[in-house]
């Protein structure tokens, strides 16, 4: 039917149990080499004025709110108005994306977002230029390059924190390349095996700064 043309949405919940459609950004994801298009991740800024959509299309899209969307309880043309600002095209599937945590618009060096793909080091992107600023790598025993799954962030300290098989692997920011330390979250040991076991595919931190993740 015509809401099934609807691939994002913005919804507004003013309204008690219910909820209205806002704007949403269909075409965006229409016309591409990929036919069967669908969303994998969307992730508000942390300023809450402009939001990242991934796609199986391998690229990230980033929308601003728009300030003068119709509201309506039906699908209608004029919702499918947001256009994405700029769109960044990562080499394969994206695993996982995040913004910087201290991301503010008018601040434009903190406007960055994150993102891990497969067989692809973390890259870091600029929201305003769609330039990659760098690259987090992560390789094996056997120098190979292997890609993390998870992207999540300390709410205390500038660190990025990766998921892997079996561990994760913790950056400062601002030191992009290959140093990092590690953290095991699944060990064996005398025939006992403790904690994780397998890929870490999701990462997030307490609110409260305590530290817990």
């Amino acid at each position: 039917g015509e809401t099934g043309e609807a691939l994002w949405s913005q919804f507004h919940g003013h309204v008690p149990g219910r909820f209205v459609p806002y704007s949403a950004a269909a075409g965006a994801f229409r016309g591409g080499k990929l036919e069967n298009n669908f969303l994998k991740t969307c992730r508000w800024s942390p300023d809450g004025l402009c939001v990242f959509a991934s796609t199986e299309d391998n690229q990230i899209r980033v929308f601003e709110l728009p300030q003068d969307a119709d509201c309506g309880e039906k699908w209608a043309p004029g919702h499918d108005q947001m256009k994405p600002v700029l769109s960044v095209l990562e080499g394969e599937t994206i695993y996982d994306a995040a913004w910087l945590p201290t991301m503010s618009s008018s601040d434009p060096a903190s406007c960055l977002f994150f993102s891990t793909s497969r067989d692809n080091p973390v890259h870091i992107w600029d929201a305003f230029t769609g330039a990659c600023q760098g690259s987090y790598c992560a390789y094996t025993d056997a120098e190979e390059l292997t890609a993390g799954y998870s992207v999540g962030f300390d709410n205390r300290a500038p660190y990025i924190y990766v998921g892997f098989n079996n561990q994760i692997r913790v950056y400062a920011i601002d030191r992009p390349g290959r140093q990092h330390t590690s953290i095991k979250t699944f060990k064996r040991a005398n025939r006992e095996t403790t904690g994780q076991r397998g890929i870490v595919s999701c990462i997030s931190f307490n609110p409260d700064k305590s530290g817990l993740f």
